[in-house]
């Protein structure tokens, strides 16, 4: 019997058994063959990816949880996804959920607002929306990172309007800067002054936010020390939103550093129509808290650990 043959062969037993439901007895009587050799030959189909065995898992419902965070916090909508030993699958996983999000709020023409960080790099990799949305981008924040990272904002406000087939805007200006005197000077300059005036027009926005700790990404890449870190600290700072530095109620607390950001403040941002906060991860509990507390969004998408942690600190 030549490979095709025998291909044949495996094919129509393995299409008896999977899909006609007859069961291995019968095949051997049909073929007149033992018993044995048909599992043998179901064995060397599957082997020979002649046949394809796909176990659909139920998918997980947390409707009763989201609903819980909805009513407790007042926001509009939670969603949230399964916990996975991978970050990725997590981020691949909310991505679906604010594409479907997007596709609901977003039209041609909106403007859309982004913050940096690496839990939208990642989101924004994997965004598989299902229609093109001509939006335009635009960078709530000055630079944190280089591009190569792709944490940098313009480089996730370029991800998004690159997979909706919109237009991306770019700020030319750091994050946090020397001082106030240098902030000034930049906020003179056009560029900055021209998306100032840009994120007037935003309809909706997508931010992470972060706690206050040496995972935070500001931190890793030397943006803010770590005699800045205590400083913050020590004035109940339990984390940033568009690094605007907030305590446990979500409210901002006057600092130096917030003196030389170039950013949109929290105030402002609760000035946008539609505003979703996404998060991952049990470090980030209390400052998605403080975020919920604070009434600054209106979508949340978390990860389950997360949701956990937001209800166990009610």
């Amino acid at each position: 019997m030549t490979e095709i043959e025998q291909d044949k062969l495996l094919s129509k037993i393995a299409r008896l058994y999977y899909l006609e439901d007859m069961s291995q007895d019968k095949i051997a009587e049909k073929f007149n063959i033992n018993r044995v050799r048909v599992s043998r030959y179901l064995k060397k189909a599957r082997e020979r990816d002649l046949v394809e065995i796909k176990i659909k898992a139920p998918a997980e419902n947390y409707q009763a949880l989201e609903r819980s965070i909805e009513n407790t916090y007042g926001i509009r909508e939670c969603i949230i996804v399964p916990d996975h030993d991978n970050p990725k699958d997590i981020l691949r996983d909310m991505a679906s959920a604010l594409s479907n999000v997007f596709e609901r709020t977003l039209k041609d023409g909106d403007y859309l607002g982004v913050n940096w960080g690496l839990t939208l790099k990642g989101v924004s990799q994997y965004l598989q929306p299902s229609r093109k949305i001509e939006i335009k981008v635009v960078p709530m924040i000055g630079g944190i990172g280089t591009i190569e990272t792709g944490i940098h904002t313009n480089s996730i406000a370029k991800n998004f309007a690159d997979v909706f087939g919109g237009i991306s805007y770019v700020i030319n200006a750091p994050a946090i800067l020397g001082n106030k005197r240098a902030k000034h000077v930049l906020m003179e300059e056009s560029n900055t002054r021209e998306l100032f005036e840009l994120f007037k027009r935003l309809s909706t926005a997508v931010f992470s936010f972060s706690d206050l700790g040496p995972e935070a990404s500001y931190v890793k890449y030397g943006s803010i020390s770590e005699e800045e870190l205590q400083y913050l600290e020590s004035l109940g700072v339990v984390g940033d939103i568009n690094l605007d530095f907030v305590n446990v109620h979500g409210e901002h607390v006057p600092n130096s550093i917030s003196e030389r950001v170039i950013a949109l403040s929290v105030s402002e941002i609760k000035r946008i129509h539609n505003i979703i906060g996404i998060a991952y991860g049990k470090r980030k509990g209390e400052i998605t808290r403080a975020v919920l507390r604070g009434g600054i969004l209106d979508v949340l998408i978390i990860d389950k650990n997360l949701a956990d942690c937001v209800t166990e600190g009610n």
